[in-house]
């Protein structure tokens, strides 16, 4: 379980929404860092072209399902290093 921003869920969360995004249903990698001791995170999401209508929906329905609002949704051709959860905080 993630807290982020005063809010917790499960990773695992993601990829069941994902599912519902065929064009985007793939591997995925969650991002957490820290600046001035705020929270950011950061999904990306492994597909062969730019989904940018793709991800505006997923970014709504992931507002709205988990309450979390990721700061970026980067769609890349291959995700590099660790699949599933970076959690960068110190």
């Amino acid at each position: 379980m993630l807290k982020i921003k005063g809010v917790k869920f499960w990773p695992s969360q993601i990829g069941m929404i994902l599912k519902s995004f065929p064009s985007l249903a793939g591997r995925y990698s969650i991002i957490v860092s820290s600046k001035n001791k705020t929270d950011h995170i950061e999904l990306l999401i492994e597909s062969q072209s730019d989904q940018k209508k793709e991800i505006d929906k997923l970014s709504e329905k992931i507002k709205r399902d988990i309450l979390i609002s990721f700061d970026k949704i980067n769609i890349v051709e291959k995700i590099e290093g660790t699949i599933g959860v970076v959690d960068q905080r110190g």
